[in-house]
């Protein structure tokens, strides 16, 4: 019987209240506390009860890596910071994992104002924490000036850096600002860019008066871009920032009429074919009108082709009525491959430039089987072998067998199975299979290796000859497709660059394969040097088991480097060796 039913049945009757071992069996029948349906650090992120954390805990290989576990630890106290969750992250520090360190926690927790978790990771409990400027600048972002305070009183504090300024100016929390500039902090040119950038007047006022930027190039551009015309009126008034005809481009490109207007009137740069053709593409009709009337910059064909491959009939209409550039056959290309039906018949009736053979190809292989019909009855135009093609690649395996069965002479390439298997698509890879003799090549498997389909690389493997490259050996991404590729084709070894990409995302599951079947390899990888380490328990990880051929500068130099590792290379006194 399943274990669903039985505990269904047990829970009809009553007086289960007192029999303790029971419930216990229920539980564990109904429990699905266990990969692949959850990991601690996905039940963290989820901010599940911590009694479901500690379910997944019992089942966690009694012989698990302490590096390994200290990770989990790491990402899931983050996950707890972040919203106050006090019991979760306790149960963390003092029952799963109390040697790991709580660097991401602490950081969180300042990110998110929690001081009452800051206190309880930095004095309540025995955990280890490496202490980075970054605290700073993660409250500094979430604009918490008593959290800012707390760290500043704090004697294990290393003080902040320019970047605290700059994540206070781009959040637009001046009040944190002030706070960091009282005490002496100096952002770098970001920091005034990027409130600019974001529509925050009152921080860029303040840092412009007290730090004296030099003049700000892109500022104008970025301010009308974005449409914060308070802004750019500030800065055009102020004289502080340079402008350039982007800014009428790209406001127009967005939609933002009153910021066009005001450039038009206030500033002498203007703007080029770009402001119309975009504003076109994107749908913006009361844009492309005004530009028209006020302007004499004009547009190209481009206005009307962007605009049909989008879908925007009325804008179409409005260029052919007042506008004399026209379009060409992208115009009922694009619109046929996007679907819009209404679009291409427009063209058909109105315009003269026609379509090509991608019109109809686009369509089918985008799924728009009914527009690449209606192409073929009114004008004749014949699919080619691009249209199975896209239709596989992208799963529409209807309209695959339609081109099957009613345009067999367009044929097809092995390409299609490539792709289709690069994108999953199994019921079309089979369908291919069965019904067609163009086959596929060794890109099928390599393709979704690297998508790590294992479903799709086991199937053909089992039911295909074409092998694999070695670039599925250089891409796999996860410990499943390295088990099934070291299977399926036995002597092949995976390459350095697929054990780097494991050590930069920190995938312990990967890095365990790499150390049990290919360790020499690993180890050669980890010698050559170029090693990107990410993660704190990474480094501890590759420092204990190859110590010997780890070189800390090479680590040391990469500009993924964390400041927590830093930190921790400072502490083990790594600092000062260097590669030969």
């Amino acid at each position: 019987m399943e274990p669903l039913v039985t505990a269904s049945l047990v829970c009809r009757h009553g007086g289960l209240g007192g029999l303790e071992h029971v419930l216990a069996l229920v539980s564990d029948l109904l429990d699905h506390a266990r990969p692949p349906c959850w990991s601690l650090v996905r039940a963290s992120a989820a901010g599940r009860h911590v009694s479901l954390l500690q379910r997944l805990s019992a089942r966690e290989p009694l012989d698990l890596d302490p590096f390994e576990r200290a990770a989990h630890f790491s990402k899931a106290l983050a996950h707890a910071a972040s919203r106050g969750d006090l019991e979760t992250a306790a149960w963390l520090c003092v029952s799963y994992c109390p040697a790991g360190i709580a660097s991401l926690g602490v950081e969180a927790a300042a990110r998110h104002g929690r001081l009452d978790v800051l206190e309880f990771l930095t004095a309540a409990v025995d955990v280890d924490v490496l202490w980075t400027t970054t605290f700073m600048e993660a409250a500094a972002a979430g604009g918490h000036v008593h959290v800012l305070e707390w760290l500043h009183r704090h004697p294990r504090n290393p003080g902040s850096s320019p970047e605290a300024m700059d994540a206070a100016a781009r959040h637009g929390h001046l009040e944190a600002v002030e706070w960091l500039h009282a005490r002496g902090v100096v952002g770098t040119k970001r920091a005034v860019e990027d409130a600019i950038a974001h529509g925050h007047v009152a921080v860029a006022q303040f840092l412009v008066a007290n730090h004296h930027p030099s003049r700000i190039c892109p500022a104008m551009d970025y301010a009308a871009r974005h449409n914060h015309l308070p802004v750019l009126a500030w800065l055009h008034e102020s004289l502080l920032a340079e402008c350039t005809s982007d800014a009428m481009d790209f406001a127009a490109a967005n939609g933002h009429l009153e910021v066009v207007q005001w450039l038009h009137a206030h500033r002498t740069e203007g703007c080029t074919l770009y402001a119309m053709d975009s504003a076109a593409e994107n749908g913006h009709l009361a844009v492309v009108q005004w530009l028209h009337t006020h302007r004499r910059e004009g547009c190209t064909r481009a206005a009307m082709d962007y605009a049909a491959k989008e879908g925007h009939l009325a804008v179409v209409q409005w260029l052919h009525a007042h506008r004399s550039e026209g379009c060409t056959s992208s115009a009922m290309d694009g619109a046929a491959g996007n679907g819009h039906l209404a679009v291409v018949q427009w063209l058909h009736a109105h315009r003269s430039e026609g379509c090509t053979s991608r019109a109809v190809d686009t369509a089918a292989g985008h799924g728009h089987l009914a527009v690449a019909q209606w192409l073929r009855e009114a004008r004749g135009v014949e699919f080619t072998a691009n249209a199975m093609g896209l239709a596989a690649a992208n799963g529409h395996l209807a309209v695959v067998r339609w081109l099957h069965a009613h345009s067999a002479d367009a044929g097809c390439t092995p390409v299609a199975m490539d792709m289709a298997a690069a994108n999953n698509h199994l019921a079309v890879v089979q369908w291919l299979h069965t019904h067609r003799t163009e086959g596929c090549s060794p890109r099928a498997v390599d393709r979704a290796a690297a998508g790590n389909h294992v479903d799709m690389v086991a199937w053909l493997a089992a039911n295909r000859r074409e092998g694999c490259s070695d670039d599925a050996f250089n891409d796999a991404t996860s410990v499943e497709m390295l088990h099934l590729l070291s299977t399926l084709y036995p002597g092949r070894d995976f390459s350095a660059a697929c054990m780097r990409a494991a050590v930069l995302q920190g995938d312990f599951a990967r890095l365990r394969f790499f150390h049990e079947h290919q360790r020499e390899g690993f180890r050669e990888m980890v010698q050559s040097g170029r090693l990107a380490v990410r993660d704190v328990e990474v480094f501890q990880w590759l420092h204990r088991h190859y110590g010997d051929v780890l070189r800390a500068s090479d680590v040391r130099s990469s500009t993924r480097t964390s400041l927590y590792l830093h930190a921790l290379l400072d502490r083990m006194g790594l600092a000062l060796r260097q590669s030969p």
